[in-house]
């Protein structure tokens, strides 16, 4: 599990949430707090916009990256 120091070198705070400190894999630009997705096999960002164009009419997810399907996920906001 990780500790306050690993997700502080991944992550900015924002009052609306954390932010990567890492641009979109597919459009390369800077991501908001609520509109991420990470592989969790491989730690890369995607916008959840960008990540729902790449996965088209596909029933499952496959990460553009390391090709790991069902691997990425996003934030949970009540």
């Amino acid at each position: 599990m990780g500790n306050t120091e690993s997700i502080n070198a991944i992550f900015e705070q924002h009052p609306d949430g954390l932010i990567p400190k890492t641009n979109c894999l597919i459009c390369w630009n800077s991501i908001g707090p609520k509109e991420w997705t990470i592989c969790n096999q491989c730690n890369i960002f995607l916008h959840s916009d960008c990540e729902s164009r790449y996965r088209g009419t596909r029933g499952y997810c496959k990460c553009p990256h390391c090709q790991g399907i069902g691997t990425l996920g996003s934030p949970r906001y009540n």
